[in-house]
Order: structure tokens, then sequence, then C-alpha cells
């Protein structure tokens, strides 16, 4: 009877591996290189190649994220196949106010 418990709760909480491939894109449909991949959570991560494909064996159901210099990062639910559109990031300008006065004060 311990033995039936101890594998029933270990399968309850073991999830099967999945191997998640795809690409990483930005807006204009430009292959993103270098494009980090990792797992929310976790230790997984995997890296773009120069077409924007990338591939990372991670449990089902993991959350991924994806990163990219001058992108907002998007995360998304892990499946065996994906295709990720990156918006680029919206720029911050900070001007000071001593800038903006008349140059004749």
């Amino acid at each position: 009877m311990l033995l039936f418990l101890a594998i029933t709760i270990n399968n309850a909480f073991s999830q099967t591996a999945i191997v998640v491939k795809g690409k990483i894109m930005s807006q204009d449909g430009v292959p993103l290189t270098g494009a980090s991949v990792r797992q929310k959570d976790g230790t997984a991560a995997a890296t773009t190649d120069k077409q924007g494909f990338f591939s990372l064996n991670v449990p089902g159901g993991a959350i991924l994220v994806v990163t990219h210099v001058g992108f907002e990062p998007k995360e998304f639910s892990a499946a065996e196949n994906v295709q990720i559109t990156l918006f680029p990031q919206a720029v911050k300008v900070f001007v000071e106010p001593k800038l903006l006065r008349n140059r004749n004060e």
C-alpha cells in the first residue's frame, strides 16, 4: 500500500518533458539572432541562431520568456512548435528641465 501511494504521488508531480522548437522574429518578419529563450522559474535556456531558430527541453506546461536587446520581452506557454514575434521597446527620452528654458533668461 505504501509503495502504491509513493508511486501515485510521484506521478502526480512529474511532468512529461517536451522539446520546444521555434523561430523568433521581429514585427517585420526579420529573424532575431541571439534572442534568449528561457524557462520562467527554471534553468532551461537557449539562444537563437542566425535564422532565429532555437530548441529547448522543458517540462510540459512550462512558461517560457523571450528577450532580445531593443525588444519587449514576451512570455508564452511551451509547445512543440512556436513562432514568436517581438516588438521594439518604446524609447524613453529624458529631457532636463533647464534645457527647455529660454536662453535669454
